[in-house]
């Protein structure tokens, strides 16, 4: 090997006396004192090498087997004679002859390369099929030829057991490294296939010419020299096919030396492989596919064990958290594979021919349809024992091993059995000859070759060599004699085999731990009946690695909990859009997440607090109200969950699957507060699907965080030209792209996407309906429930710029650059303050219209058309919404006026006096809905900011089935509702009517699963708004149908929007 174990510099009689040389010229000093001749020193090149041309010989000697002679008479008609000196063992190396070196050309292009099919001209192509264009294209004297052939020469040389010409091989070895470094010092020359090529060479010269275990180390050094040599190369490497060729077999062996060696797969080897489409390699795009995404994965495996020996845990708790869920990925990754790319048995050819192999002793040999493929197989079998036999050894030195998973290691041993089962018997028909082979007539010593077996298989060898790791894979003699007997055949591979066979004390385990093994093996081994627990399965988003944080037994789902769908909206990227998440291959399970800052303006928190009774009067209702931060609240907040029945999960896999229908929640909280999770557990939500789905399997279930407040709600001029108006309605459209994406993944169907939601979810929704004025495609979802949806529209420009001035004078800054330099805690506090002093039934922040993903006011673009039109509406809303948003000092005309101008700052005197006198006019007696001054402004809130909305929608449904209800459960209260939309059994008995939970759950999953959420026989049916305009009126007196209320001249004003 090149530099290993520092050859010795002295001359030839000190070496052999073993003493110190000084190297003195022209005779050392030892030599001189002895009176010998000094037979001077070694070439630099020579000194690259040591010479095991002997110890090569010795094995070979010692392992091969026993073959007819040859009579005179077949030695003298051959194509040679004894006497040739062109293959004469004993010929000087100066002298070979160059007949030798064209014939061995030729061997090493048929062994390594490619070979002719018998059938025609063409060839079989092996992983190096680029080289001979290369080669027939190269200077005779460049590093390329001359590393081929020292590749070639040893090849030969191994294959005829001709030590001469493998000490041949190494000068030119060297020479050629000499070439390879002048090439590189060329910028120019640096960048050509040719000096890309020799490295490759070199990598593969180290597998055929020297020995021992490092021989596969230094084979991925190469490896892992080319891939510095790909990121300097740059784009230009993708000029031809050849190139292509050359930088997809790289690829796949840059990575899977990265995972031997326990490193980081390259950044250069990421950078590059994203300039490469399935047309731009020309074959099978399936094939390509697979093998990218199988190099995703271990991969993966490599940063992984690399971090697990960089901090030398030997915690097997964590190190299995680590291991398995990339374990789960390769099994998902196996349940893709195609039918066609199996094996196939061939009895003809099995193990009860060799009496040494009793354990596999008449199991036949596996088919595979072509070598990539079989190379393919044994990676991923590869990984597997890694990860295995990693957990393996971890066992031993346990001092606890009762905190073991004794189910997990008992699967675990009989992985390992079954990996390097499957190995071995794949491995050895890809590299020994079939019964007809026929021997190489171009050498004299055609009865020691055989031609057979597949090009460019010796890449096999690495997964055969993994096979004998494991302790209890089966017996190790047994496999040793498989590597060594069956393997032997294989021309070109006899020597190297048995010089990759490593010593009998190769075990890595002392005697010790084997014993400690050996028993905690046989103890476990009487526990493999029992059923192992369910792995929490990990999905592959591709910038990242997400593992379910639970399983849910009794409801059999899985928690993705704290999926990362944008990147943290931190720093520079404070008040702007959201940006795709950065890639972070590190496997997550969402034990970390966050909720977005949270604000709460007071008369909210004092509404709440006189329902509950925790205060009796408006007196109490001040700042004190207002809770503490929470430990959770961050700016990195834009997480979301899916929690996703098990048997919908195990469909994803599966290519038959067309995926399950997805609900995705979006809360509310008046733009300011809440969190995905907060208003209740989809479990029941999941149960009712699942008994309305008539396949059982029901829904997926997706919920998300979304920027509020000051950090997602700031608009107008001076933010747009600084940042981004609406950002957390952008959030919400990331999500719901999001969701599009990657719910396939988890066995959701992208097509069949149902957003509901509540209060300023609902609101976000309509606005998620008309963004873009539909000008952008359709949304991304199919269908919609709203309930209440509800927004304030937020007034003019110059109101805008005010509010982003208020704010910025909290934080004594005057930009907002300024402010994206401030600390969180600065920007959470003043967002605090601004939303607590909100006027009665005001959040302070809401949408607005920004010119783009807000052209207009909802309500006027569904009035003109400007949608997306293809979605279907269900709506509803509560009969009682403002109940508490409605200020109890409205007990006069000029509060009610005052009250108007607070909620619309940019209204004018004159519309003002409009809605006070004619719209909503001072009169009690009956021929209005309103029966008092407080009556009156709560149905002017409630119409203007919420119910009129669901009119607007139903409207603009025309052309698509609509469906809508009212609540009417008393007291029916703005988010009453919330409660009965997420029931089950835990929330059973906490004020809510089990029979219309059920109901309305019913209509939601019905809706989300088919589009109706109605059922032929059903007692009660939610009407199709149009022509009649009625909806279901839900209440504890009666499951009545009604007039839309909403359908009237106050709402159709309201949408003509002359207010704003």
């Amino acid at each position: 090997m090149v530099n290993n174990g520092f050859p010795s510099k002295a001359c030839a009689n000190c070496q052999k006396r073993k003493i110190k040389c000084d190297q003195s010229k022209p005779a050392c000093h030892q030599c001189v004192k002895a009176h010998w001749s000094c037979p001077g020193y070694r070439s630099g090149v020579d000194l690259c090498f040591r010479d095991e041309t002997k110890g090569v010989t010795r094995k070979y000697q010692a392992y091969r087997p026993k073959r007819p002679r040859m009579s005179a008479s077949d030695a003298s008609s051959g194509e040679c004679s004894p006497n040739s000196n062109a293959l004469s063992p004993d010929v000087s190396p100066s002298r070979l002859d160059m007949d030798v070196m064209t014939r061995a050309v030729s061997f090493f292009f048929s062994q390594y390369v490619h070979r002719p099919l018998a059938s025609s001209e063409r060839f079989q192509p092996g992983p190096f099929e680029y080289l001979p264009s290369l080669y027939a294209r190269s200077q005779p004297d460049g590093p390329l030829v001359t590393i081929a052939h020292a590749a070639a020469l040893a090849s030969f040389a191994n294959a005829g057991n001709v030590p001469s010409w493998m000490q041949q091989s190494h000068r030119l070895f060297g020479l050629g490294i000499l070439k390879c470094r002048h090439a590189l010092a060329n910028p120019v020359d640096a960048k050509s296939d040719d000096v890309l090529a020799s490295i490759m060479l070199l990598g593969i010269y180290e597998t055929i010419a020297l020995k021992g275990r490092e021989t596969m180390r230094a084979w991925s050094q190469h490896i892992l020299g080319a891939a510095a040599l790909i990121d300097f190369r740059g784009p230009s490497q993708f000029r031809d096919r050849v190139s292509i060729q050359m930088f997809l077999q790289i690829r796949r062996l840059i990575v899977l030396s990265a995972y031997q060696l326990q490193k980081p797969v390259p950044f250069s080897l990421k950078k590059w492989s994203t300039w490469l489409e399935c047309a731009d390699v020309g074959g099978n795009c399936e094939v390509v596919h697979l093998s990218n995404r199988l190099s995703e994965i271990v991969e993966i495996l490599a940063s992984v064990r690399s971090l697990i020996r960089a901090s030398q845990t030997r915690d097997i708790i964590a190190v299995s958290s680590m291991l398995l869920p990339i374990d789960s990925m390769l099994q998902s990754w196996q349940d893709q594979l195609p039918m066609s790319w199996g094996s196939r048995s061939d009895p003809a050819r099995c193990l009860e021919d060799c009496s040494l192999h009793s354990h596999f002793e008449g199991m036949p040999f596996e088919v595979y349809p072509d070598l990539y493929i079989a190379s393919l197989w044994n990676n991923y079998r590869g990984a597997r024992i890694l990860i295995h036999e990693t957990l393996l050894s971890m066992a031993t030195s346990a001092s606890n091993t009762t905190t073991f998973d004794t189910k997990q290691l008992c699967a675990t041993i009989n992985l390992l059995r079954q990996m390097t089962a499957e190995i071995c018997l794949s491995v050895d028909y890809h590299l020994r000859p079939g019964p007809n082979a026929s021997p190489y007539n171009s050498s004299c010593y055609q009865n020691e070759i055989a031609t057979d077996s597949i090009p460019g298989s010796e890449l096999l060898l690495w997964p055969l060599f993994m096979a004998e790791e494991p302790l209890h894979a089966t017996n190790r003699r047994q496999l040793l004699e498989i590597i060594d007997v069956d393997i032997y055949n294989s021309s070109g591979y006899s020597c190297y085999v048995k010089s990759q066979r490593r010593a009998s004390n190769f075990s890595r385990f002392s005697f010790a731990e084997n014993m400690l093994l050996s028993l905690l093996v046989a103890a476990i081994l009487d526990f493999c009946w029992v059923t192992q627990s369910v792995k929490l399965p990990v999905v592959d988003l591709g910038y990242g690695l997400h593992q379910a944080i639970a399983y849910n037994d009794s409801l059999d789902f899985y928690n993705f909990s704290n999926i990362r769908y944008v990147r943290a909206p931190t720093g520079n990227l404070r008040f702007t859009a959201p940006q795709p998440p950065l890639a972070n291959r590190t496997v997550q399970n969402g034990s970390s997440g966050g909720t977005c800052p949270q604000s709460y303006p007071v008369w909210y928190l004092c509404g709440l607090a006189l329902l509950s009774g925790s205060i009796n009067s408006t007196d109490a209702c001040d700042a004190s109200l207002i809770p503490k931060p929470d430990s959770t609240e961050r700016e990195d907040c834009l997480f979301l969950d899916v929690i996703v029945p098990k048997q919908i999960f195990a469909d994803a896999s599966t290519k038959q699957a067309t995926g399950a229908p997805v609900m995705v929640w979006v809360y509310g909280g008046g733009f300011t507060f809440s969190k995905k999770y907060e208003d209740g557990n989809p479990a029941g939500l999941i149960q009712r699907s699942r008994e309305e789905d008539p396949s059982g399997k029901g829904v997926v279930y997706v919920t998300f965080n979304y920027r509020g407040g000051a950090f997602g709600f700031l608009s107008g001029p001076n933010v747009q030209s600084n940042g981004t108006a609406n950002a957390g309605l952008l959030d919400q459209r990331m999500a719901l792209e999001w969701v599009q994406h990657y719910i396939h993944l988890f066995g959701g169907d992208p097509k069949q996407v149902t957003v509901f939601g509540q209060s300023a979810g609902a609101g976000s929704i309509m606005h998620q309906i008309t963004a873009y004025a539909g000008l952008k495609g359709p949304a991304p979802f199919r269908r919609a429930i709203l309930q209440s949806p509800g927004f304030e529209p937020f007034p003019s420009h110059w109101e805008q710029d005010n509010l982003l001035h208020k704010y910025l004078g909290l934080l004594n800054v005057s930009t907002i650059q300024e402010a994206r330099q401030l600390p969180f805690a600065s920007l959470s506090a003043a967002n605090v303050e601004l939303v607590a002093g909100s006027p009665y039934g005001t959040f302070t922040f809401a949408p607005a219209v920004d010119g783009d993903f807000v052209p207009s006011l909802p309500g006027n673009l569904l009035a003109q058309g400007n949608y997306d039109t293809s979605v279907q509406i269900m709506t509803g809303f509560n009969a009682h919404e403002t109940l508490y948003f409605t200020d109890p000092d409205s007990t006069n005309n000029s509060i009610f006026v005052s009250s108007i101008s607070s909620t619309f700052p940019g209204i004018q005197p004159s519309v003002a006096n409009y809605v006070a006198q004619d719209l909503y006019p001072p009169i009690f007696n009956g021929s209005y809905p309103y029966a008092s001054f407080y009556e009156r402004a709560e149905l002017t809130l409630q119409e203007s900011a919420f119910t009129c909305n669901t009119f607007f929608l139903q409207e603009a449904a025309k052309l698509a089935a609509g469906y809508g209800y009212r609540f009417s459960v008393p007291p029916a209260y703005h988010g009453q509702d919330v409660a009965y939309t997420y029931y089950n059994a835990a929330t059973a008995g906490h004020g809510v009517n089990a029979t219309i939970a059920l109901l309305m759950q019913r209509f939601f999953t019905r809706f989300a699963l088919s589009g109706d959420p109605n059922r032929k026989g059903d007692a009660v049916t939610i009407p199709v708004y149009q022509p009649s305009d009625k909806i279901l009126d839900l209440n504890v007196t009666g499951l009545d149908v009604v007039a839309d209320p909403n359908d009237n001249a106050r709402c159709r004003w309201w949408q003509k929007s002359l207010y704003y």
